[in-house]
């Protein structure tokens, strides 16, 4: 699988089809030609754009995520998360960067500080206020994602979100002003279902495009206390043995690889 490199040089020059591929967003959905699936389209004609930037170098491919004007005729419209839920882990890792980047330009048109007009920089994967030399970078929002287990059975939680379709996943929630990673965990725990945790495990993470988030994984053991959640983020939550699990994410979502790392844990 060929690497994935970001580019820090958000050129706004208009797209030519012989130097690189793009990927396509329209009123903050992901355009793909009817019959594609890969979201990196070779640039091969001439569209309406409304902002254009540089994105990174898929192997030798270069790479740009465009947000068009209007949707080219043949061409739909995928919501992010009907794309990403059925997607490989590097079109997830391309659309995710991509879908953000475009968030953070759209969203960002004017100095916090001062009011004025934002510009790009040539040299960073930034904005700038000239007046005032304000920077604005792109925005992440750290948040924790975790899988409680205790001997032969793991917690798992489904949202309000989910009821329809049914997905139980992991307790999550954004890391606070001044807290630790681990002091996140504990308190999202222990406010969305009651339950106290002690050893815990870093996994890893991922980026998570609705809007901005980087979702930071462990294992957690479970301490002590009685299931109690709170019905204004969690539909239901219980332990699951690892041969009754429910309906799970998709394979390529950070939840799934959590979920696996505690039916292990829960075993040993």
């Amino acid at each position: 699988m060929p690497d994935y490199r970001f580019d820090y040089h958000p050129s706004l020059a208009p797209l030519r089809h012989e130097d690189c591929h793009a990927v396509y967003f329209w009123q903050e959905k992901l355009l793909l030609p009817v019959n594609a699936f890969d979201p990196w389209v070779k640039v091969a004609g001439e569209f309406p754009e409304a902002l254009s930037l540089g994105l990174g170098t898929l192997g030798e491919m270069k790479l740009r995520c465009v947000d068009l004007a209007e949707c080219p005729e043949g061409w739909r419209a995928l919501t992010l998360r009907e794309y990403l839920l059925q997607s490989t882990e590097m079109q997830f890792r391309v659309v995710s960067s991509a879908s953000q980047l475009m968030y953070w330009a759209r969203a960002q048109n004017f100095c916090s500080r001062c009011g004025k007009p934002l510009e790009f920089v040539g040299n960073d994967r930034a904005l700038v206020c000239q007046f005032c030399q304000h920077r604005v970078y792109p925005v992440v929002n750290p948040c924790v994602i975790v899988t409680v287990y205790r001997p032969g059975e793991i917690l798992l939680a489904r949202s309000h979100r989910m009821k329809k379709t049914g997905i139980y996943s992991c307790v999550a929630g954004f890391v606070e002003v001044g807290e630790t990673l681990e002091q996140a965990v504990r308190r999202e725990v222990l406010e969305e279902t009651g339950l106290e945790v002690g050893e815990m495990r870093y996994v890893g993470s991922q980026p998570w495009p609705f809007p901005h988030q980087l979702m930071v994984g462990f294992v957690a053991e479970y301490k002590g206390g009685d299931l109690q959640i709170d019905a204004s983020e969690i539909d239901h939550a219980d332990w699951f043995r690892p041969d009754a699990l429910p309906l799970l994410p998709p394979q390529q979502t950070i939840a799934a690889h959590l979920i696996q790392a505690g039916l292990d844990a829960c075993r040993s």
